[in-house]
């Protein structure tokens, strides 16, 4: 079970409005931590953070729906930075294990697709 702390971030230190408004953005970046093998956000490799968020995001579209205008989004840059100082139990990955763990899921993905199916087809 995915667990996190955010107490020490620029986001907890807003105002409970503004914390409560972009918090559905939040969630989703703290979930992406399991798909990103990212443990902590720090100023150190907060860089790194945001690329592999965005690489993500290049094959497999945009991770945030915008309900008032209908339109997919990306994650907003500002709100992953503000989570500088989260933690959470998520084992960390080096890049290049990140980048071999998505590239086999994507060519796993193609090698079922390329498969006959059933019923002589």
């Amino acid at each position: 079970m995915l667990s996190y702390n955010f107490a020490r971030t620029p986001y907890a230190a807003q105002d409970e409005k503004a914390r409560e408004q972009e918090w559905p953005i939040v969630s989703t970046v703290i979930l992406l931590t399991q798909a990103i093998g990212v443990s902590a956000f720090t100023a150190k490799n907060i860089d790194e953070v945001v690329a592999r968020i965005r690489f993500l995001e290049l094959l497999r579209g945009k991770m945030i729906y915008g309900g008032v205008t209908g339109k997919d989004m990306q994650v907003p840059e500002s709100i992953i930075r503000s989570l500088v100082g989260l933690t959470t139990n998520v084992p960390t990955e080096t890049r290049a294990h990140f980048q071999k763990r998505i590239a086999d899921a994507w060519f796993r993905d193609a090698l079922a697709r390329s498969r006959p199916t059933q019923g002589g087809r």
